[in-house]
């Protein structure tokens, strides 16, 4: 994964003190000019998502911490393996002046592959279709998800209310946050970036108060869904109507032929 990690090392120009270096997947990092004899220790920070492990000159240790040998070789290595986090996704209405949780709500959930979004595996409460379903909006679902980009598309809404047509999109990190996009607009006649989230607060947004920042809430709209144009429910009263329609010009047309006998 590319992901930037900061690391704290010993800095070999004073012989004391701690350097922080940035860096990426993959990345070597080779100190030259270092006492025999100079003590080290090698700490990632900033892996949130992540569980560290280290290796000092092949052996897994704890702490990275060794002693320089110009007679051998001094190598550090730091492996992170992904963890997973749990996300809490909780259901209410869109009407935020009061607190109302609502139940029943079903949702497919898909993550960022680097292309596209694909669906999760081997997450607890998701079926083999990538749904699962908010059995108590008040309790929430509670996903095991690893570091990334997601989209929420819901199935089936709570009973009573419309179905979100938007996506909502969202990352896991440390916390839950709203993903960004930045896009180009033209103001006053100047094109300019601007980075925004890409789904409005007023279909879903975290609660940095609950679950330690990794709470996410859906919003729904109080409703009923009318049948979408050319659905099947448009087309049943299309086509019953059409039938009176015909069934009235064929009652007229029998009722002028009689009529026409009768004068004749």
């Amino acid at each position: 994964t590319d992901v930037t990690k900061n690391f704290n090392f010993i800095d070999v120009s004073t012989g004391s003190g701690s350097k922080t270096l940035d860096i990426k997947a993959g990345w070597v990092i080779r100190l030259t000019n270092v006492l025999d004899g100079t003590t080290y220790t090698v700490t990632e920070t900033g892996a949130n998502g992540y569980e560290v492990s280290y290796e000092v000159n092949d052996q897994t240790v704890t702490t990275a911490t060794g002693t320089v040998n110009k007679n051998a070789e001094n190598n550090v290595l730091v492996t992170n393996q992904q963890t997973s986090v749990p996300v809490v996704i909780k259901k209410l209405d869109s009407d935020k002046t009061t607190t109302k949780y609502l139940d029943g709500a079903t949702f497919k959930i898909t993550k960022w592959n680097g292309s596209s979004f694909v669906n999760v595996e081997d997450v607890d409460g998701v079926d083999g279709s990538s749904k699962f379903t908010i059995t108590s909006g008040q309790t929430g679902t509670t996903l095991a998800l690893t570091p990334g980009d997601y989209k929420l598309e819901e199935q089936t809404p709570p009973p009573g209310y419309v179905k979100t047509v938007e996506g909502v999109f969202f990352t896991v990190d440390s916390t839950v946050s709203m993903t960004t996009e930045t896009t180009t607009q033209e103001v006053d006649g100047v094109e300019v970036e601007v980075t925004a989230a890409k789904t409005a607060a007023d279909y879903a947004e975290p609660d940095a108060s609950d679950n330690n920042g990794l709470t996410l809430l859906v919003y729904n709209t109080q409703g009923v869904e009318l049948p979408s144009t050319g659905g099947p429910g448009t087309l049943l009263y299309t086509l019953s109507g059409l039938m009176l329609v015909i069934a009235s010009a064929l009652m007229y047309g029998f009722r002028m032929r009689r009529r026409e006998r009768r004068l004749n």
